[in-house]
């Protein structure tokens, strides 16, 4: 089971959907390793680049990964056996 705690230093391909009027218009793909995972305020990642990038402290949405190899959709780079996926959908009237 994922708790916040056993969550720490995986590696984490997430991807956010954005929807306006229930069309979606924008899908964001990350991934990196969790450095920060707290139940009341986020979960944030550090990316290859060393840029940070927070998420939803919802693990409800996070899962365990099948080993593989992932294809981002935005820019067709390869994440390799990730540990975690995580999917949000936003929605804006």
């Amino acid at each position: 089971m994922l708790d916040f705690d056993n969550i720490l230093g995986k590696v984490l391909l997430a991807e956010v959907c954005y929807f306006k009027n229930n069309e979606m218009y924008d899908r964001v793909q990350v991934y990196g390793k969790i450095i920060f995972a707290e139940r009341n305020n986020k979960i944030t990642i550090c990316r290859n680049d060393n840029s940070l990038f927070s998420l939803p402290p919802d693990l409800s949405s996070v899962t365990l990964a099948q080993p593989g190899i992932y294809t981002l959709n935005s820019n067709g780079e390869n994440v390799d056996n990730p540990d975690l996926l995580a999917k949000w959908s936003v929605y804006y009237e």
